[in-house]
C-alpha cells in the first residue's frame, strides 16, 4: 500500500470522526437560500384598487412627504402598496400634527389588505373655514414593521387666482406654494403652467396665508393629484426654492386675482440680492437691490447703511411686523403691506444708517424683504 493513501485514509477518517453529528439531507421541496418569499406566503396586498384616489408615500425606512395638490377630490387617502419588501397592510392610524391647540385622538382603520382611509373625521376637524393640515400616517403590517409617512393637504371651498402674465416664468418645475400663517409650519404646492396668464388654485381654506410662486425641482409628480419630496421640504421650502415670488395675505384669498413681488431675481440675471440674517451692519448699495433678511424667531433687532436721498422699501414676506427708525412708537410694516421710508440726510455720497427691529408673530422665523425704491 502506497504511503500516501494511507494518510489520506487518516485524513478522511479523522475529519468524519470530528464534530457533531452529520447534518441532515436538504428538503428538495425547500427553495435556495436567499429565495424571496411569494406572495402568497406573505398574504400581500394587490394595491390596484386605489389608482382613482390620492396616495400617500409610506416607507420602511426614512420618510417621504405626500402633498394633495389643492382641488383634488379628496374624501379618501390610499395607502401606498409599492413598496419593497412588499406591504401586507391590516391597519393604519392618522395623526392630525399640524395644531397643538387641537385636542384630537388619533384615527384609526383596520381591515385586511387596507387599501384606503376615509378622511371624514379630518375634513370635520378643520371646520367650516377649512385649513391645511399635516397628517402623521402609519400603517400596521403583518411583518410587524409598521410604515410611516407624512401628508400634507388642504380642505376649503376657497379660489385663488394669481396673475402671472407679466412675471417672465420660464422653464420647468413651477409650482404654488400655499403655506398657512398659524401653528406648525406646513404647505401644499400646486403646478403652474408657465404659458397660461393666470394661475388657478381651487379647495383652499378662509384662513391667512403666505402665497409664492417658488421653482423647485425634485417633486415625484403622480397622476392622481399628489407630489412627493424628501422630508423637510413643507417647512423649509425656501431653501429648496431656486426663484421665489410671493405674497403675504392676511385674511385668506380675495375674491380678485393677486400680485407676488419678486423675492430672488430670474435665473438669466445677474446676483443682485443677497440673504442675511437681522444684524447690524447690512448695507443697501449699487451692488444689492435688495436683501432677503431673517430675523428669526421672537423679536430681533439689527440695521441697515443705505445712500442718502433714498427711500428704503420694508415689506414682511412671512408673519411678521418690522420697525424702522428711532422714533418711539412708530408704527410698525404689517404682514401683507410695505413701507416706503424716505432717508433723512440729502447729502450725495453720504449715507445713512438705519435701525431695525422685526418680531415674528407665529412662532417661525420672521423673513422680511429690504429694497431701494419701488423695486
Amino acid at each position: 500500500m502506497k504511503p500516501w493513501f494511507v494518510l489520506l485514509s487518516l485524513v478522511v477518517g479523522m475529519a468524519a470522526g470530528c464534530g457533531d453529528a452529520a447534518a441532515p439531507p436538504v428538503d428538495p421541496t425547500l427553495p435556495p437560500p436567499g429565495t424571496p418569499p411569494t406572495p402568497s406566503e406573505l398574504a400581500t396586498c394587490a394595491g390596484d384598487n386605489v389608482a382613482d384616489v390620492p396616495v400617500a408615500a409610506l416607507e420602511w425606512d426614512g420618510l417621504t412627504e405626500t402633498f394633495i395638490v389643492p382641488g383634488t377630490p379628496l374624501s379618501s387617502l390610499g395607502i401606498d402598496f409599492q413598496v419593497s419588501p412588499l406591504s401586507s397592510t391590516t391597519g393604519a392610524t392618522i395623526e392630525m400634527r399640524y395644531d397643538a391647540t387641537l385636542d384630537v385622538p388619533p384615527a384609526t382603520f383596520t381591515g385586511d389588505c387596507l387599501p384606503t382611509v376615509d378622511l371624514a373625521a379630518v375634513r370635520a376637524v378643520t371646520g367650516t373655514d377649512g385649513d391645511i393640515v399635516r397628517l402623521d400616517v402609519s400603517t400596521d403590517e403583518r411583518s410587524g414593521h409598521p410604515r410611516r409617512g407624512r401628508v400634507y393637504a388642504a380642505f376649503g371651498t376657497k379660489t385663488l387666482r394669481i396673475r402671472t402674465a407679466d412675471l417672465g416664468l420660464s422653464g420647468g418645475d413651477w409650482f404654488v406654494v400655499i403655506e398657512p400663517g398659524a401653528a406648525a409650519a406646513r404647505a401644499v404646492f400646486a403646478p403652474v403652467a408657465v404659458d397660461r396668464s393666470e394661475v388657478v388654485v381651487e379647495g383652499l381654506p378662509a384662513v391667512p396665508m403666505v402665497v409664492a410662486l417658488a421653482r423647485i425641482s425634485g417633486f415625484r409628480v403622480s397622476p392622481v393629484g399628489a407630489l412627493y419630496s424628501r422630508d423637510g421640504v413643507a417647512s423649509a421650502w425656501r431653501y429648496f426654492a431656486t426663484e421665489w415670488l410671493g405674497v403675504v395675505l392676511v385674511s385668506g384669498p380675495p375674491e380678485t386675482p393677486v400680485s407676488v413681488t419678486r423675492v430672488t431675481p430670474p435665473l438669466d440675471q445677474p446676483l443682485t440680492y443677497s440673504r442675511s440674517v437681522l444684524r447690524a451692519g447690512l448695507v443697501l448699495d449699487a451692488t444689492t437691490s435688495y436683501v432677503v433678511v431673517d430675523a428669526g424667531i421672537g423679536t430681533s433687532s439689527g440695521d441697515v447703511t443705505v445712500s442718502c436721498g433714498t427711500e428704503l422699501r420694508i415689506e414682511p414676506i412671512t408673519f411678521a411686523t418690522v420697525g424702522a427708525g428711532t422714533v418711539t412708537g412708530a408704527p410698525r410694516v404689517q404682514p401683507g403691506t410695505f413701507s416706503l421710508r424716505p432717508s433723512t440726510c440729502v447729502t450725495v455720497g453720504e449715507t445713512e444708517t438705519v435701525p431695525l427691529e422685526a418680531t415674528s408673530l407665529n412662532g417661525r422665523p420672521a423673513l422680511f424683504r429690504l429694497s431701494i425704491g419701488g423695486l
